[in-house]
C-alpha cells in the first residue's frame, strides 16, 4: 500500500515516519505518515 506524506504529499516507499494519535480509552484515532523526520516535526509544530 502506498503512503503519502501528510506534509508535502510525496509518495512514501518503505517505512517513513508515522505519527499515531489516540489514547488507551479510544484506541488509535488517526495515523499520519511523513517522508522525513523534518516534515513530521514541521507538521506537528504547525498544528500547535
Amino acid at each position: 500500500m502506498d503512503k503519502t506524506c501528510a506534509y508535502c504529499g510525496k509518495t512514501i516507499f518503505g517505512e517513513g515516519w508515522p505519527h499515531v494519535e489516540g489514547d488507551s480509552n479510544r484506541g488509535v484515532t488517526k495515523i499520519e505518515q511523513f517522508c522525513s523526520e523534518e516534515h513530521k516535526y514541521d507538521f506537528l509544530s504547525s498544528k500547535s
